[in-house]
């Protein structure tokens, strides 16, 4: 694999000289994409195709390339032509080759012969990194003349930093050129925009120099974190970009900012993040991602199309026909129809035992890839000294079976780093009622871990200090690691409820795309409750977006008379209340809202969004009981579909009850619906069920 340069000149060299010696290069198509901003000035696309196997398939030529002769223009035989026709010119004949998965780009060339020039003939065409400078500086309200001026200081950081990335090139009239079409008809206005210009958007921008942009003019500083974390380590030396924030009326503007809002240009230049809205394709009525969730940089872990939605018909037919009917004769409404869906979210990546903590580890990643991590601390113990660089180990923490310390290993194979997991046996899990305890503790889950090369730690009551999260994290820094520290389920992690804070937005895409029946989209989704953050998540989104559609004057649906959608949690622990799971799931909400551009979640995020039920935990976190064993066994034989003991079968046994109970159809008698449309969004953790294998999830197997 290829290391991305610290320097983007090297990088722009490499590309130049690529397939030199028959060499592919190879690298993440997320630094790809990065960094092209400042590379397009070498190649120009040609064409592009995508496969139905999701591979996209790019030809570039050089930038030099020879342009078609012009003819001349006649206007009759007996004229001459108005100008003699252009010259053929001779220009570079190299074509190249992207190759992207998703997830790894490879770069080749095509062509015979490479560049009939040298690297300085290219480096005199515009860099195009200086069209990102001149959108910043115009986005916070500084005209052309603004931006010139900062150019022509050369005491400036940024400067620097942009001769850095895109090369030594960069002009005033570069800048004047590139900004030019956005600012506002004021040529020569000097000073910045008014706030209501600016259309309540406050700009948060970070330099190792103090934040000015010319003298006397002060920059508008960053809005406060929502939850009260640990404050972040100081920033590193390295230059970042703008970042976006909307600002509430009257909120106060004396805030010192913080590493834990700014991006590293190193790694994620503003292309990443700003103002590249996620769009579900194929679409008819798309939902776009608003600013500032779709500021946040995250990485890549799930397919480029959305998880699929399917609906459940066998399962659907046998929940409305179990309902009895009235007589004809009877004036009684008859009981709704009731469709269920599944979203296949164990479907949703092409890593190990795909489920949903991959949506959540998206947005942790930019933050390990930092050379200083906002987040890298243990949540009781901050550590006292910052990392002096990106993260080497990824250490997390679950149950003995469990899915998000499979899901965190599988994530740092694939980034290239180690991973180290405490598993305990005290949680549950199913370790305690199992006839096969050491059986239980090497398949499933532990076994893949074992295959990943992850180093598995098993509490031991004898030894309570070798798995303590806070003397790991000590022990790795002391042996020369850069740990960072992801807590169980990612859910008390900052960054924990975003991930599917973006799923609301895929769901109503897909409702879009599915034609539902009754009120055009999903009245009631149900999920598993364990940690939190996937039911937080969701609250936040659709709060997000009923917000959006309320203030455009519209929703998705065709009637605006529906209340929201009913986010309902199945808890699968009865380790605690469910008022204490309940408190836990509103914070989480109410923190993700911050981030995602709610401006008060404490108001708009209520206890009245959270739904949870604590009825069909069973026994205890990962026991079967005979309801559980029963759903499994229904979903498979009738639908084909596999659940796991700990959390999907139980949110089904759940998901029956509440649809054939009288809640949904009050609602549909309410609303004047035929039909209830129910989402389940399965989470994966099938790996699990080879370490139940003796505790009668089937009947044994006859040999003949």
């Amino acid at each position: 694999m290829f290391s991305v340069p610290e320097n983007m000149q090297d990088l722009r060299a490499e590309l130049f000289n690529i397939g030199g010696n028959g060499a592919t290069l190879t690298l993440p198509s997320h630094q790809l994409k990065a960094l092209w901003p400042f590379l397009d000035n070498i190649y120009i696309l040609r064409t592009q195709k995508t496969n139905p196997r999701q591979l996209t398939t790019s030809y570039l030529r050089c930038r030099l390339w020879p342009a078609k002769p012009y003819p001349g223009a006649v206007t009759d035989e007996n004229r001459k032509r108005k100008r003699a026709a252009h010259k053929e010119i001779h220009g570079c004949p190299c074509k190249v080759k992207f190759v992207d998965d998703g997830l790894v780009t490879c770069v080749s060339r095509t062509s015979v012969d490479g560049h009939n020039h040298d690297f300085e003939a290219i480096e005199k065409k515009i860099p195009s990194g200086v069209r990102e400078l001149a959108a910043q500086e115009v986005a916070k309200g500084y005209t052309p003349k603004e931006v010139i001026r900062i150019l022509r200081n050369p005491e400036n950081g940024n400067l620097k930093a942009l001769q850095l990335a895109g090369g030594s090139r960069i002009s005033a009239q570069d800048a004047f050129n590139a900004s030019k079409s956005k600012a506002r008809p004021h040529s020569e206005r000097s000073t910045p925009l008014s706030p209501a210009a600016r259309q309540n958007w406050q700009v948060q921008f970070f330099t190792t120099s103090p934040a000015k942009i010319s003298a006397g003019e002060q920059l508008p500083p960053p809005v406060p974190p929502a939850a009260p974390f640990p404050e972040p380590p100081p920033p590193s030396n390295e230059p970042t970009f703008a970042v976006l924030k909307p600002v509430a009326s009257g909120q106060s503007t004396q805030a010192a900012p913080t590493r834990a809002q700014t991006v590293s240009l190193a790694w994620i230049p503003p292309q990443t993040y700003c103002g590249e809205p996620y769009v579900m394709r194929p679409g008819r009525k798309q939902i776009q991602i608003p600013r500032p969730f779709s500021q946040i940089p995250r990485y890549p872990i799930l397919y480029s199309h959305p998880s699929p939605i399917h609906l459940l018909p066998v399962l659907s037919h046998r929940i409305t026909s179990s309902k009895p009917s009235p007589p004809v004769e009877s004036s009684a409404p008859r009981p709704p129809r009731v469709s269920i869906f599944v979203k296949r979210d164990d479907q949703a990546s092409p890593l190990a035992c795909t489920g949903n903590k991959y949506r959540k580890l998206e947005y942790l990643v930019p933050d390990i890839f930092s050379t200083a991590p906002a987040y890298h601390y243990y949540e009781f113990h901050p550590a006292t000294e910052p990392l002096p660089g990106p993260a080497t180990i990824l250490v997390t923490e679950g149950a003995l079976q469990s899915n998000h310390t499979v899901q965190v290993a599988a994530l740092a194979r694939k980034l290239g780093l180690k991973a180290l997991v405490l598993l305990n046996r005290d949680t549950g899990g199913g370790f305690k009622t199992t006839p096969s305890p050491d059986t239980f503790t090497q398949v499933g889950n532990p076994q893949i871990n074992k295959l990943l090369g992850v180093d598995i730690r098993i509490s031991n009551p004898d030894a309570p200090k070798a798995t303590d999260a806070q003397t790991v994290l000590e022990e790795l820094r002391q042996s020369g690691h850069r740990p960072y520290w992801i807590p169980g389920g990612a859910s008390r992690h900052p960054l924990g409820g975003l991930g599917y804070a973006r799923a609301a937005f895929e769901i109503v895409n897909q409702e879009n795309e599915i034609s539902l029946g009754g009120s055009g989209r999903f009245d009631y989704i149900f999920v598993s409750c364990g940690s939190g953050s996937t039911v937080a998540g969701l609250i936040a989104g659709f709060k997000l977006l009923e917000k959006m559609q309320l203030s455009s004057g519209q929703r998705p649906t065709t009637n605006t008379t529906f209340p929201a959608r009913k986010i309902v949690g199945i808890l699968n622990s009865p380790t605690n209340p469910q008022e204490w799971h309940e408190e836990r799931v509103l914070r989480f909400a109410r923190q993700a809202g911050q981030l995602i551009g709610l401006f008060n979640p404490n108001i708009e995020i209520t206890m009245e969004d959270v739904h949870l039920d604590s009825r069909f935990v069973g026994e205890g976190y990962g026991v079967i009981d005979d309801e559980t064993r029963k759903t499994m066994s229904i979903m498979a034989e009738t639908e084909a579909l596999i659940l796991d003991p700990v959390y999907t079968a139980k949110v089904v046994t759940g998901m029956l009850q509440w649809t054939q109970g009288e809640v949904m159809a009050n609602y549909a008698r309410q609303h004047g619906l035929e039909n209830v449309n129910v989402l389940f969004i399965h989470t994966g953790g099938q790996a699990v069920l080879p370490a139940y294998f003796d505790q009668h999830l089937a009947g044994p197997i006859e040999s003949s």
